[in-house]
Formats: structure tokens, sequence, C-alpha cells
């Protein structure tokens, strides 16, 4: 993971090269450690996070569009992506 040459994702879990796919887990660790359950945990946490930012970017940006062409309304239904249950409580 990373911006070096040998990195087979970026920093945002998107797979280099390939359209629409990302890794989210702890393949994306050059060394996983022996441990790895709550390492997966938490980049699986991160990864479904950005993944949420990027559709809602998405939307936002798609919204702009259609409001500059005065074709605003339609989208408002789906602008609002619902935010993911917290397992914890």
């Amino acid at each position: 993971m990373g911006i070096d040459p040998e990195a087979v994702v970026d920093p945002r879990l998107r797979v280099i090269g390939v359209d629409n796919l990302r890794v989210v887990g702890s393949s994306i660790i050059p060394q996983v450690p022996s441990a790895n359950s709550a390492i997966s945990m938490a980049i699986g946490e991160k990864g479904s996070d950005m993944i949420l930012e990027d559709v809602r970017q998405a939307a936002r940006t798609k919204a702009f569009a259609l409001s500059r062409r005065g074709q605003f309304g339609p989208v408002l239904d789906r602008l609002v992506v619902p935010h993911r249950p917290n397992w914890n409580e």
C-alpha cells in the first residue's frame, strides 16, 4: 500500500491500474502480523469510511452538475447515503 512503485493499492485502497476495485483487508499490509483480526477490522472500518466518502462526493458532484442544468430535483432523494449502523451499541 502506498505510492511506491511496488504498491498494489493506493492510499484510498483502490487497486492501481484497475477501475472500480478496492482491497479492504489485511492483505494490503506488506508483512501481515500473526494476530491480525484487530488490524483487519481497523482496515475494514477505514475502508468502508473511504468508500462512503467517495460515494457522497460523487453524489455531490452529480447534484452540482445537474443543478447547473436546472435538473436538481430527482437527485436530492439519492444525495443522502445512509450511515452504516454502529455495531457497538
